[in-house]
């Protein structure tokens, strides 16, 4: 599968370190890890059906209490 992601939806992810691709029914996901210290951060991306659909990032020292989720929709035809 070959997925195309607008440039915008990880472009203010700066010091990636690791990126890991997982699978699970009806989607695929793929994570990047980045940052050391206090500015360490993990992005979560859910594709579903070849379209991105959500993205998560979480600071991984204040996961519960730092966090930024982003919806994506489309329109019939895109």
């Amino acid at each position: 599968m070959i997925l195309q992601v607008r440039r915008s939806a990880f472009a203010d992810l700066a010091e990636a370190r690791e990126v890991v691709l997982g699978k699970a029914p009806g989607d695929s996901t793929f994570t990047i890890r980045g940052s050391e210290t206090g500015e360490a951060y993990e992005a979560v991306f859910v594709v579903v059906r070849d379209r991105l659909v959500r993205r998560r990032v979480a600071s991984t020292v204040f996961r519960d209490e730092a966090w930024e989720e982003t919806r994506y929709s489309y329109t019939e035809g895109n």
